[in-house]
């Protein structure tokens, strides 16, 4: 992992550069010079990209010199179209016009293109999600977690992540935000971690200038680190939303042109967290947001357990994601000697967490709602056929719970992915039937 380099940087010797030389870019990669005219240079690169790029972001890998390779000519407009179109992105110095829109052609779709993950089977690369969750839920909490073990490259719930540079918008309590990484920092005993926290005040919804400001601060950081940004997140979107009115089409509109100018100018996954309206059960605000978001998440607290579940996702599998509590590490001295403490993120203790082990999707929340519907109306059973220790719940009460985490779904939906998780665990052995009582084993 490359080492975040210090505040000031010394300023490379000056390097001439020609045509034909092979050179590389800490960001681009390799590639070969197809003009240089003073402090710029036209760089083809491997990958396709053509960016003209200052000469002290350059590095020379082959000082030989030969005529710079040309297009052959061609009347194929599929050929000439994908040759010839300009990047949706562009560098920070780079003030060519860009095109609008991506053009691919049927069959230059790649035969072999699996989903890019930043953690596997959760977030998606240059993907649009949202964790929401009422105030004290733990949302914050536990997407800070998942950021610093992110950046930090390490797996997150037993889940592998794509290593790179996190950007964390802290809109909204911010020193908060500082101590909880770092009594990450503290705990698990990492450094040379390349996130990077953006404090301040942000309007998202007057103009794209917000936007444009925090993707030239990744494309420093870009620059600073020789790495690429994976994860944009903004905590949160009421304090980054600006004057306007969040139950708006209009606005709400706005605010995702906004986050649509940051996914298109990088290839990271952008998450906005935010809060539940009054039912607890969905994003605040105009449904805009959800239209437009790959996959949304939602945090439960229940006791000092949190839930985080995937409730709906665009090509990926809705069901909870993890189980988990917190613990305080001490991250200074008040001046009264009291210690101070932030929250750092542990797996969950309790019969949840071993509920969901090596249980994947709606059998998960089925688990999780079972455990639940137990804490809630269990009774002790009487009778051969149970544990010891144990307690039993109808099935008309262990539905009654499942029900409540896949509200926004159709009924006829939620009744039959019950019905097939019920089939699942009773088959495997995860939960047991006596007469009209179920419990998990």
């Amino acid at each position: 992992m490359a080492k975040i380099p210090p505040a000031s940087t010394p300023q490379p010797e000056k390097v001439t550069f020609a045509a034909g030389q092979r050179v590389g870019h800490g960001i681009w990669g390799k590639g070969k010079v197809l003009h240089a005219d003073g402090q710029k240079v036209m760089v083809g690169f491997d990958g396709g990209e053509v960016k003209t790029i200052r000469c002290t972001y350059l590095k020379v890998l082959d000082a030989s010199v030969a005529e710079p390779d040309h297009p052959p000519a061609t009347t194929s407009k599929m050929e000439v179209v994908h040759r010839d179109r300009p990047s949706n992105r562009s560098a920070a110095n780079d003030n060519t016009p860009r095109m609008p829109f991506r053009v691919t052609w049927f069959d230059n779709i790649e035969e072999d293109a699996p989903k890019a993950e930043i953690i596997r089977g959760v977030f998606g690369e240059n993907e649009f999600s949202y964790v929401v969750g009422p105030p004290g839920s733990g949302k914050s909490a536990i997407v800070t977690d998942a950021a610093c073990h992110v950046a930090a490259g390490m797996d997150w719930f037993g889940r592998p992540v794509k290593q790179g540079i996190v950007v964390f918008i802290a809109a909204e309590r911010e020193k908060l935000t500082k101590r909880r990484m770092l009594a990450f920092r503290k705990r698990h005993g990492v450094s040379d971690v390349p996130l990077l926290i953006l404090g301040g005040r942000f309007d998202m919804t007057a103009n794209l200038t917000n936007a444009r400001e925090i993707v030239a601060a990744i494309k420093a950081a870009e620059e600073a680190c020789g790495q690429k940004c994976v994860w944009v997140i903004i905590d949160t979107l009421s304090r980054s939303f600006g004057a306007g009115d969040q139950n708006t089409s209009k606005d709400m509109g706005k605010y995702v042109q906004a986050c649509d100018e940051i996914l298109d100018e990088t290839d990271a996954h952008l998450t906005v967290i935010h809060h539940t309206g009054w039912t607890g059960e969905r994003a605040k605000g105009a449904i805009d947001l959800d239209g437009a978001v790959d996959s949304s998440f939602i945090v439960k607290k229940t006791g000092q357990t949190y839930t985080l579940t995937c409730d709906g996702t665009n090509d990926g599998e809705e069901g909870v994601i993890c189980v988990y509590g917190m613990e305080g590490v001490q991250v200074g001295t008040g001046p009264d000697g009291e210690p101070t403490m932030a929250p750092v993120i542990v797996p969950g203790k309790d019969a949840g967490a071993q509920l969901v082990e090596n249980v994947k999707g709606h059998n998960s929340t089925a688990l999780i709602s079972l455990q639940q519907a137990i804490a809630a109306e269990g009774v002790v059973p009487s009778g051969p056929g149970y544990p010891d220790v144990c307690m039993v719940v109808t099935e008309d009460q262990w539905r009654a719970v499942f029900y409540t985490t896949g509200s926004t779904a159709k009924v006829e939906t939620i009744q039959q992915r019950f019905l097939r998780a019920k089939k699942y665990l009773l088959s495997n052995g995860k939960v047991v039937q006596v007469g009209q009582w179920f419990f998990p084993t």
